[in-house]
């Protein structure tokens, strides 16, 4: 094992680029210790089709950023789509939104 301050170096090396490309991140970017401290607690992910990242209602405490790939995002396996690398999810969110509204549990 790694001594924590060469352990934390490697990982922001490796993930600092990564977390600096995440918009939501932006106002972290100038600050180099938090980041390191964040860029210590990413671990990686690699997934194959069909594997679920979560499940609805299931509690959710992580954050994922997508480096390759896409996403499927489906609520009751009839509404989905793709969310794909670089693609910002609030706009695929509000371009189907009205979709969501139209499956809601209340007018399934």
């Amino acid at each position: 094992s790694l001594p924590p301050v060469l352990r934390r170096e490697l990982s922001f090396h490796v993930y600092g680029r990564i977390l600096r490309s995440v918009t939501f991140l932006a106002w972290l970017w100038d600050y180099e210790v938090p980041l390191k401290e964040l860029a210590n607690a990413v671990h990686s992910l690699i997934l194959s089709r069909g594997d679920w990242i979560f499940r609805n209602g299931q509690p959710n405490t992580k954050v994922f950023v997508l480096q390759s790939g896409f996403v499927r995002i489906s609520l009751n396996e009839r509404l989905s789509f793709k969310l794909q690398e670089g693609e910002d999810d609030e706009d695929q969110a509000r371009a189907e939104e009205e979709e969501v509204e139209d499956l809601s549990p209340s007018k399934a």
